[in-house]
């Protein structure tokens, strides 16, 4: 059940508190996939916290993990519209990686 609430949470984080203007600013500032991986990282821990799952390092690894893999995606590979599927499977290993380690 931990593992959904985690994912439930890279959703809303990942989609709801991502606005367009941000998705189209991730294309060109380096910046703006930081900042929303912030968000993202800061979301996903609230919840690691909350489920009694919390460590420092898992806040690290979301983080860089999360900037890179959006970062290769936007700044790197061009933002395809089937980039999405590798994107967010990456995005939930890391999920299980946190969830289950």
């Amino acid at each position: 059940m931990n593992f959904l609430w985690l994912i439930f949470a890279h959703h809303v984080a990942d989609v709801a508190f991502q606005p367009s203007w941000l998705i189209r600013n991730k294309k060109i500032h380096l910046w703006s996939i930081y900042e929303h991986s912030m968000v993202w990282t800061a979301l996903v821990s609230l919840v690691l916290l909350v489920l009694g799952l919390f460590a420092l390092w898992k806040v690290f690894f979301l983080l860089i993990g999360h900037f890179l893999i959006d970062a290769i995606k936007y700044q790197v590979l061009g933002n395809a519209w089937w980039l999405i599927y590798p994107d967010q499977a990456l995005h939930y290993g890391q999920i299980a990686v946190v969830c289950f380690l």
